[in-house]
């Protein structure tokens, strides 16, 4: 084999799993020399690093080596590397028995050498996230990295998604998760008496999901190395698309907001010259704040954006639409052909105005958690008069993006809601079969609301034929919040082999806010 063409072995490694590969590159320096830039290929077009000095180091190895660093990508650094920070000896227990039934035969001092360790690890990767070195490290990193062109924050991978095939390496993930007991991203949760001084053991649960409460500095810090790095670089990076806040499932409730330095603002205009993609978390400014926040990116970037992922949210407070109104009265799209609003509060006219800037090239349009804010003349009772205000409400908007964007070759809608309370729309156009129930018929819509433009109908009369669903009782769900369950996860998926009592609460497709969920991750699986 050491004297097959270089092709040939990629050819052999492609079919095989990243630890059969890495055990035959191992079998012979040749072997091992002629599959490096194939291997690197494969595997390190997009790399993920955990916010941790080990991690880091590891970056920088990988970025010494000029068949590595010459093909990556994508670079996206992982800031909360812990469910939960400053856990307390009881809740480490807690979760540590859950996640480990065996360690409940532990005596009290190996539980206790078992949160040291925890604590230790916690404290240093703290510690690091304020050192200059790690802004000097990432520094050094991305100057070697002349072909990558996307940069940005990421959620810590979930149990479930670590499971399935990914292009991402992740680095560090596994020495962290071999130091520790459990998985770092295990969060304790006890439901709705999680403030009591002592809730009962029968309220404890644990999740698997990373709790991604962007309020703790871990994340500001993260962010700020990363830009600080990118400035540094000379000559700048060519970087096309920036994100601050991916996450891997669109219905993850978003974090809160940043706030930038002047002078850190003023040093990335290179940068947003040629950026072409963003994907960008906006919490409402805060009055006191003299600095700039991430609206002015948005703002910078929107003339030269092809695409914009925005989301505006506060996810431990009702948030005022005059955000989004503010935002839309200055930004000036020029060539911008998609657009996906992900967790707006928004009103009509505020809508009008952000999509006639980009109506001109937009071909792409999204609405996912899309909150309509703005007074209906009635009450809430008679139910039918209250369904028929809101439904002339959000007609209003559905005019708006009939007479705006007439040439827009896709659209999708999936949760609306009006004043954050989840309403349902039928598409009468994708209807699958009338259901007989009882004496009366029951129309069942197909998956979701799009329009392509292959729809056999023009888009003004699609947009003519939706109308909400007469279901009175349905407003009583409301888009989920962090602080009421963990994962912000609306389509949860669900562990088919764990008993339906230990499922959350259902209701049209949402998990019901009124009775926070009560499972327990599969620590095998990590559904």
């Amino acid at each position: 084999m050491e004297k097959l063409p270089p092709e040939l072995v990629g050819i052999i490694g492609s079919h095989l799993e990243y630890p059969d590969w890495c055990a035959l590159r191992l079998t012979s320096k040749i072997i091992y020399q002629l599959s490096s830039s194939l291997f690197a290929r494969r595997y390190f077009q997009y790399v993920s690093v955990i916010l941790t000095r080990e991690a880091i180091a590891e970056l920088e190895d990988l970025t010494s080596n000029e068949s590595f660093r010459n093909e990556v990508k994508e670079l996206s650094l992982i800031p909360q590397i812990f469910g939960d920070y400053g856990v307390d000896l009881d809740a480490f227990t807690s979760i540590l028995h859950l996640c480990v039934p065996e360690s409940q035969e532990w005596t009290a001092k190996e539980v206790q050498a078992q949160y040291t360790i925890y604590v230790a690890a916690e404290t240093d990767h703290l510690a690091f996230a304020e050192s200059a070195s790690l802004v000097g490290s990432l520094t050094r990193c991305l100057s070697r990295m002349r072909n990558v062109s996307t940069i940005g924050l990421r959620a810590y991978p979930s149990q479930r998604l670590c499971k399935e095939k990914s292009p991402h390496v992740c680095l560090g993930r596994r020495a962290l998760q071999e130091r520790l007991p459990f998985g770092p991203c295990a969060q304790l949760l006890v439901s709705s008496a999680r403030r009591l001084a002592d809730p009962s053991p029968s309220m404890r649960r644990v999740v698997w999901d990373m709790w991604v409460d962007i309020r703790h500095p871990v994340w500001t810090k993260g962010l700020t190395s990363l830009l600080k790095a990118m400035c540094a670089v000379s000559p700048p990076l060519a970087v096309q698309r920036l994100y601050t806040c991916l996450t891997e499932d669109e219905f993850a409730v978003p974090p809160d907001c940043f706030t930038l330095s002047q002078h850190l603002y003023q040093s990335l205009q290179p940068i947003l010259h040629v950026l072409v993609d963003l994907d960008i978390c906006l919490g409402p400014p805060k009055p006191e704040d003299t600095a700039e926040s991430l609206h002015c990116l948005v703002i910078r970037a929107a003339p030269n954006l092809h695409t914009l992922r925005l989301t505006l949210w506060d996810q431990f407070h009702d948030v005022s639409p005059d955000h989004f109104t503010n935002l839309a009265q200055q930004v000036q799209f020029t060539r911008l052909s998609e657009l996906h609003l992900h967790w707006v509060e928004l009103t009509i006219p505020g809508f009008q105005l952000f999509l006639r800037t980009a109506a001109p090239t937009l071909k792409v349009l999204t609405l996912v958690a899309v909150s309509l804010n703005g007074p209906v003349p009635v009450g809430m009772r008679p139910a039918s008069a209250f369904h028929k205000a809101i439904s002339t409400v959000w007609r209003g908007l559905l005019n708006t993006l009939r007479d705006t964007i007439p040439t827009i070759r896709f659209l999708r809608m999936r949760k609306l809601a009006y004043h954050q309370h989840v309403i349902s729309m039928t598409d009468r156009s994708r209807m699958r079969r009338l259901l007989p129930m009882g004496s009366r018929f029951v129309y069942k819509p197909a998956g979701g609301i799009f329009y392509n433009i292959n729809t056999k109908m023009s888009f003004a009369e699609w947009i003519d034929q939706l109308e909400l669903i007469p279901i009175y009782h349905c407003f009583v769900v409301r888009l989920p919040r962090h602080r009421v369950f963990s994962n912000g996860i609306i389509a949860s998926p669900f562990p088919e082999h764990l008993p339906r009592q230990m499922w959350p609460t259902i209701g049209n497709e949402s998990i019901d806010t009124r009775h926070p969920p009560g499972i327990i991750r599969c620590g095998t699986c990590g559904t």
